[in-house]
């Protein structure tokens, strides 16, 4: 009897395991967490870990719902049309899912854009200075990220690090 029950409970935890692995889930997919520890090779061939937690971005994705999904979508994906310039030459929402251009920038600018808003006539985005922290923009950008496929981080990365160093000095301690 306590045999089929070792088994039972053995099963029992091998599929909750399984259950709980993230590595067969789409960076898009609801859940946002990431495989603990996974490696990503980079264009460049280094293997990464990406540096957020699953609390960092669950917490991004809190801060994100309350304060950006208003103008760039529940999920991130921005403005349909995005891409067509205003009358006034600005830019709608750009998605920050990874299928935008905010991937172009790095972690420094993305932030600075957070915190204090679009640049004169190229968009309507509101500074955030007096109302996120740096720490708050730090997982909000933690969220989006993981968003993006591994592929896109990979290429984010590579474009963002020169030799073997990454150039967002300020996020190198995360």
């Amino acid at each position: 009897m306590k045999q089929g029950k070792r088994i039972l409970v053995s099963a029992f935890c091998v599929m909750a395991l399984n259950a709980c692995d993230s590595s067969n889930t789409s960076p898009n997919a609801e859940n946002t967490s990431l495989p603990h520890g996974k490696t990503i090779s980079t264009l460049t061939g280094v293997d990464v870990v990406r540096p957020h937690n699953l609390q960092q971005i669950t917490a991004g994705e809190q801060l994100y719902k309350q304060h950006c999904a208003n103008c760039h979508g529940d999920k991130a994906e921005g403005n349909p049309t995005w891409r067509k310039a205003l009358q006034e030459g600005q830019y709608l929402p750009p998605p920050l899912n990874g299928t935008g251009r905010e991937w172009h920038s790095s972690r420094t600018q993305l932030h600075h854009r957070i915190k204090y808003g679009s640049e004169f006539g190229k968009g309507n985005m509101p500074p955030f200075q007096n109302t996120l922290t740096d720490d708050q923009i730090t997982t909000v950008i933690a969220w989006f990220q993981s968003l993006w496929t591994d592929q896109l981080y990979a290429e984010w990365l590579t474009k963002h690090t020169v030799g073997s160093v990454f150039v967002d000095e300020a996020y190198k301690k995360q």
